[in-house]
């Protein structure tokens, strides 16, 4: 593996030779990702310009919301930042593009996984209702003892602890 090890791509005046996402060639200059590589921050600064908005518009088409897709966009920057130096351009059929396309759909799915394993509240005005009486000198189970709180707390533990855990 190459570990960033790219060659000097300069052109123009010796400035990068930067290509956008969006252009048909869809090729990365090498001297961006060294760059990048070795944690210069105005080479991050143009990655995320470049690649910012291709990564939220992929996050996006997986369905998330627009503030998901930006949450995993930042997540799908920060393992690149951590797995730059081994991404391997030299082998075969091997395009940043296409490598970054694999980790935001694979920080896309966390998401979702993350997501789909809270608990989801059981919705509807009852509960609330219920816990307002509980504290309305006027509500039907409004109790001096407690009791009253006891049994909603029973009865909606499932809801609680998902309140409390989230």
């Amino acid at each position: 593996m190459q570990s960033c090890s790219t060659s000097r791509d300069s052109s123009l005046n010796g400035s990068d030779n930067y290509v956008s996402a969006n252009s048909s060639s869809c090729s990365t200059s090498p001297s961006l990702l060294l760059r990048a590589c070795g944690g210069e921050s105005l080479a991050w600064q143009r990655m995320v310009q470049i690649y910012g908005p291709l990564v939220y518009n992929w996050a996006r088409r997986t369905g998330l919301q627009p503030q998901d897709a930006a949450d995993v966009a930042q997540e799908t920057f920060a393992a690149v930042s951590t797995r730059l130096s081994r991404f391997d351009p030299q082998q075969a059929g091997a395009t940043f593009r296409g490598w970054l396309w694999t980790i935001t759909r694979n920080k896309a799915a966390d998401f979702v996984r993350a997501r789909d394993a809270q608990p989801r509240a059981r919705g509807g005005s009852d509960p609330a209702r219920e816990f307002a009486e509980l504290f309305s000198p006027s509500g039907s189970t409004y109790n001096h003892s407690g009791d009253a709180l006891c049994r909603f707390i029973v009865e909606n533990d499932n809801i609680l602890a998902g309140c409390v855990a989230g």
